[in-house]
């Protein structure tokens, strides 16, 4: 094992000796070695591997008192080019760190002041942007370079924050969205300008409810068409989780209904028109549905997909959460039997996502783990139309996961995303993924999306761009009082070797909530929805949804 190097000189320690009243100076260290026997030293180099100490040299002085005290401490390189990173002397009681936020490596600075590796600066028109970065004390800078790229404003050609929900009566809140761009998916229409978009909503266009019981869909075509209702006449019942995907030019919107006095179901509405007009709702086939914990749709080569998380003991699955797949052929007509996606243990599963291309199924959740104590991101595929899975893997390293997405293209690339508590609080603090290009059979190491700007990240939301790269968002928690939530973005090239920076791109208007982002791209554009209170752009002081539009 490469070990990192310290070089550590006593500049000098001025004493004075008690009773006397004069003052003695010493610049040595007394040093051990491993049979017991002390020499004297001025300095002592040591090296040092991941998580090891030395404690063989001490400072010898009599009763006294140390008037000042100076150590010079230099890093220098191992065998590979590393240098040493979290460093710590003691001294009796005084303690010398270098380590934390921003401080990166002693003898070879790397990081920025947050921390991340690179940083940006953002210039919607012309001005100057200040960046930090921390050096010891008394350093001297041998060689210095910056790479510096840049990219337009906003990422590409970024329209303004757009309106998308309304009012039903002067404040409804609008939550949870789930938007796709026409053009997305494995065929392309002629007219790819237009946007679809669905949410939850108290208001049924009428009235607010004093529930969260509404289904409502838009189209974007040059400007928004009137809103549709999709759940039909207002029941008592609760709804959840949105979703919408595209087959050609018909369009399939989700949710799953969890009534007051019955078991939980899964409904779904379509529309062969783009949108233009909807069926009424429908109940996806599926036998005994018990405590239903999300939902996920996808569509492909003509099938319709339905994923979903539920308690049922369903096939000698067991007393627990488990992770369940059935399709439809025509159009939600009839529907295949349920397939086991996770395994049959006692572990918890839930919460899944998946994305279908051809007649591969990518799947991923969350699984708890016994030994760790913590809820961890599983993955796993079929490459037979979701007739069958090979086997499950487990993504995540032994921190706790909070939420977990994968997105896959038609070039074989696969990638899953996860917000992961790296600091041991039980709160996501990084946005984590692990990218495939083998269409799932091997994943690379884990790399992380988000940057030191995030004090918690919430529900990250992937899709791959249609030109080989993947676009990333999520749900920023800043810690800043006057506006502690921003929608973040990230997005790699073909083969995501590398990523941008992270950015912020909501309005950057000062409001007390907004909700995570809901993404959707291809080779035209990203198209960016989420929930917002930010009343500047025209909605009310409620939650309504927005959304943005990059032509890259």
């Amino acid at each position: 094992m490469n070990a990192s190097r310290l070089f550590i000189l006593l500049v000098a320690l001025m004493m004075l000796p008690l009773p006397a009243a004069f003052g003695v100076m010493t610049t040595e260290y007394t040093r051990e070695d491993e049979n017991g026997s002390s020499t004297t030293v001025e300095s002592v180099t040591l090296d040092l591997a991941a998580g090891e100490s030395d404690d063989l040299t001490s400072i010898i002085f009599p009763n006294s008192e140390v008037m000042d005290a100076q150590l010079g401490i230099t890093g220098t390189a191992d065998n590979d080019g590393s240098y040493a990173e979290d460093l710590e002397v003691k001294v009796r009681n005084a303690v010398w760190r270098y380590s934390g936020q921003g401080y990166g490596a002693l003898g070879s600075q790397e990081r920025f002041a947050t921390g991340s590796y690179s940083t940006s600066g953002n210039f919607p028109e012309a001005g100057s942007t200040t960046v930090e970065l921390l050096l010891p004390a008394n350093a001297t800078v041998t060689d210095a370079t910056m790479d510096v790229s840049g990219r337009p404003y906003g990422s590409g050609n970024l329209d303004d924050h757009r309106l998308s929900s309304i009012d039903t009566n002067g404040g409804s809140i609008s939550s949870d969205p789930r938007y796709i761009r026409a053009g997305q998916g494995p065929e392309l229409l002629v007219d790819g300008s237009d946007r679809f978009l669905v949410w939850l909503d108290s208001g049924n266009l009428d009235e607010q409810s004093t529930a969260w019981d509404n289904i409502l869909f838009r189209r974007y075509s040059s400007g928004w068409d009137d809103p549709i209702l999709l759940n039909g006449s207002q029941s008592l019942d609760y709804l959840y989780s949105p979703q919408l995907v595209r087959e050609g030019n018909e369009l399939f919107a989700g949710w799953y209904v969890s009534p007051f006095s019955a078991d939980d179901f899964i409904e779904f509405a379509y529309s062969s028109n783009r949108g233009a007009s909807w069926s009424d709702p429908l109940r996806v086939d599926i036998d005994d549905l018990y405590i239903v914990q999300d939902i996920d749709f996808a569509a492909s080569d003509g099938s319709l997909y339905v994923l979903w998380s539920d308690y049922e003991n369903r096939s000698g699955s067991g007393t627990d959460y488990d992770v369940w797949l059935v399709s439809s052929d025509n159009d939600g007509g009839t529907w295949s039997s349920p397939v086991l996606v996770t395994s049959g243990s006692d572990a918890t599963s839930y919460y899944p996502r998946l994305v279908v291309s051809g007649n591969d199924v990518h799947v991923t959740w969350l699984e708890y783990d016994s030994a760790n104590l913590v809820y961890s991101a599983y993955y796993s595929r079929s490459t037979n139309g979701g007739t069958s899975f090979i086997g499950s893997e487990k993504m995540s390293g032994d921190s706790e996961v909070d939420y977990t997405v994968v997105a896959a293209d038609d070039s074989n690339n696969v990638i899953v995303a996860w917000n992961d508590d790296t600091d041991g609080d039980l709160i996501a603090d990084a946005v984590t993924a692990r990218v495939s290009g083998t269409n799932g059979a091997t994943f690379g190491t884990e790399i992380t999306l988000s940057d030191g700007g995030d004090y918690y990240t919430y529900e990250v939301d992937i899709a791959a761009d249609g030109d080989g790269g993947f676009e990333v968002a999520w749900l920023r928690y800043t810690g800043e009082q006057a506006n502690p939530y921003r929608i973040t973005h990230t997005h790699c090239d073909s083969g995501c070797s590398t990523w941008t920076d992270p950015e912020m791109i909501d309005s950057g208007e000062d409001t007390d909530f907004r909700n995570v982002p809901a993404l959707n791209a291809d080779s035209s554009g990203v198209g960016i929805a989420w929930s917002d209170r930010d009343s500047s752009f025209g909605g009310s002081s409620d939650s309504d949804i927005v959304f943005q539009y990059d032509s890259g």
